[in-house]
């Protein structure tokens, strides 16, 4: 059983630089949707945040792992960010495979608005030992990719 109805996907789009060289640091695309379920389920707003803002923050991840019920009900975890880099972030979140292209967000409050950050891509495997830390990451919606995700959903809506 499904929580929402089927939508079929219309149009992919991903980040160019991912495209030419699968670079891990612009693991990030969208999907657009033949109906507008955004407007039955929601939208997460998407933000670039300073290395300070994301410094310790604490970030959430929700998404369908594929070690538990085999990737059939949605779980959920937080925890801080360890570290950043130009172009990731790096958390201690417990996720598994299924979970990857799962927004990884902020909330300031029970009550405020989550703002997604970046996209959830690799376990802990795609972490540089020279980090010094074991941790989960994901490419981070920088103010460039924030502009050319709008300009997707600007594409998608024409």
């Amino acid at each position: 059983m499904s929580p929402f109805r089927t939508v079929t996907a219309t149009k992919f789009f991903a980040l160019q630089q991912w495209i030419n060289s699968a670079d891990p640091d612009h693991d990030i695309g969208c999907i657009q949707l033949a109906e507008p379920l955004g407007e039955e389920v929601g939208y997460f707003k998407i933000a670039s945040q300073t290395d300070a803002e994301l410094e310790n923050a604490l970030v959430n991840i929700s998404g369908y792992p594929g070690d538990l019920d085999n990737g059939r009900n949605q779980y959920f975890h937080q925890n801080r960010v360890l570290r950043t880099s130009a172009h990731r972030i790096y958390y201690d979140v417990d996720t598994y495979g299924g979970q990857s292209g799962s927004p990884v967000w902020v909330q300031a409050s029970a009550t405020s608005e989550a703002v997604a950050v970046a996209v959830h891509a690799y376990g802990i495997g795609g972490t540089a030992p020279s980090l010094g830390v074991t941790a989960n990451s994901g490419p981070r919606l920088s103010p460039e990719i924030v502009l050319t995700v709008k300009e997707w959903l600007q594409a998608a809506s024409a």
